[in-house]
């Protein structure tokens, strides 16, 4: 189970470093500090 947690962990980070090349980093602090 933890095995299948860190494929789907590294799958969502990888997601997240190709959505963040899109989106300017304004977008980031805006969301970060929604958070």
């Amino acid at each position: 189970m933890a095995k299948s947690e860190n494929g789907i962990l590294s799958r969502f980070v990888g997601w997240i470093e190709r959505v963040g090349n899109k989106l300017p980093h304004i977008f980031w602090i805006f969301l970060f500090f929604w958070l």
